[in-house]
């Protein structure tokens, strides 16, 4: 009976982790699962916040060491609907799920616009993947940071284009 109670406390704490209050949202990066360690940890954080801070987005990694009970898709939303906010341009999060060896990434309708889930996606993973699979995290998710700022660019330089652009057809 008390192993019960046990499991029926974790799994209460797992699916209420992600609805903290309004007024508390997770760092940009949550590590869970405490795979990535000192400096490393802080390298992971700054380059997360320094791509957040140029293009006025939120771009999380939460590592956890089980989402149970849950479908991992269905975890990264409900943070990304709850305590991953704030960017003014879109929001995303990778989570990653250590239990299962999986990874999500959640977008919101803002950030979709950028990170499409047929290119967008599969450029973010082509970029991290191969490092998290090598057990390499802090790599892997300074990776995701610098696609992310990639394609961030990209799409800013697109749309600086196409303003210019429509400028000139109006003269």
């Amino acid at each position: 009976m008390k192993k019960i109670f046990q499991i029926l406390a974790m799994l209460l704490a797992v699916l209420f982790l992600p609805v903290m209050s309004d007024a508390a949202e997770m760092p940009s990066f949550h590590d869970g699962a405490d795979i990535v360690k000192g400096e490393a940890a802080a390298e992971v954080k700054n380059a997360l916040e320094a791509v957040e801070k140029k293009h006025n987005v939120r771009i999380a990694v939460v590592t956890q060491p089980s989402v149970k009970g849950m479908k991992i898709g269905d975890y990264a939303d409900k943070l990304l609907g709850t305590v991953i906010k704030g960017g003014e341009k879109g929001n995303m999060v990778l989570v990653l799920d250590m239990q299962e060896r999986d990874w999500y990434i959640a977008t919101d309708p803002k950030m979709k616009a950028m990170i499409t889930n047929d290119i967008g996606i599969k450029l973010m993973k082509d970029a991290f993947v191969s490092k998290l699979s090598a057990g390499n995290y802090a790599e892997a998710f300074k990776a995701y940071a610098e696609k992310a700022i990639e394609i961030f660019n990209a799409w800013a330089q697109t749309l600086e284009s196409v303003v210019n652009h429509n400028r000139q057809l109006k003269v």
